[in-house]
This record gives C-alpha cells, sequence and structure tokens, in this order.
C-alpha cells in the first residue's frame, strides 16, 4: 500500500509504501536510500527505507504526474506513444536492476509521468 505524506522537517510531500511483513525479497532487494535523483529522470528519490514493528516501509520523492493507469482509462493510447511510455518505463527498471535495486511493486498505477515528460 502507498499514502501521500508530509516531511514535516523539509515541508514537502512523501510516498509511504508499506510492506506486508515477510514480503518477498525484503531487505535484500528492497530500495536503498538515497538513490541519486539526478542518476536518471524516471526514478524518484529514496529517501528512507525501515522497518518498524515489523512492518517494512520505504519514504520516497512524491512524483507529481499520470499514471499510465490514469492514461489507459481513457481508451487506447496513440501507438507511438505507447511505445515511447513503456519504452522509458523499461529503461528505468534496467538502470535500476542495473545498480542492484527491484522495483518490488510494478503495476499501471506506480508508473508516472511528470508534466514535463519524466
Amino acid at each position: 500500500m502507498y499514502w501521500k505524506a508530509t516531511d514535516e522537517t523539509l515541508a514537502r510531500s512523501v510516498t509511504v509504501l508499506t510492506f506486508a511483513t515477510g514480503f518477498p525479497g525484503w531487505p535484500r532487494s528492497s530500495p536503498r536510500p538515497g538513490w541519486p535523483a539526478g542518476s536518471t529522470t524516471a526514478l524518484p528519490q529514496v529517501f528512507d527505507v525501515e522497518e518498524a514493528d515489523d512492518l517494512p516501509y520505504v519514504v520516497m520523492e512524491w512524483v507529481v504526474g499520470e499514471s499510465l493507469l490514469d492514461m489507459l482509462s481513457e481508451g487506447p493510447l496513440d501507438p507511438p506513444r505507447a511505445v515511447a511510455l513503456v519504452l522509458e518505463a523499461a529503461q528505468a527498471v534496467t538502470a535500476a536492476h542495473a545498480a542492484g535495486l527491484a522495483h518490488l511493486r510494478l503495476d499501471p498505477a506506480c508508473l508516472h509521468w511528470t508534466p514535463g515528460g519524466g
């Protein structure tokens, strides 16, 4: 599950992802804090990875943009646009995997594109 929260120290919106106790791959393949935001424009920065009361969670940058699920709710995408979006998502996941990171929850609701196209 995920929620939008406020980092009160820095007064910014963040995403908090929670995972069930015993979630497969936790913490071995979990994201690491400090994933450099500049390494690729397609991945949000991870601020914290913790486990409290046996509940693993990740705090990361809140991404403002339209999800792939939102885009598909309006009907099929124009084929060139669909190819461009899937290519960008695949490149981001490839970059993450090359750095030893796993997404842990990849689905159309998790893929967002910013108004500027990132």
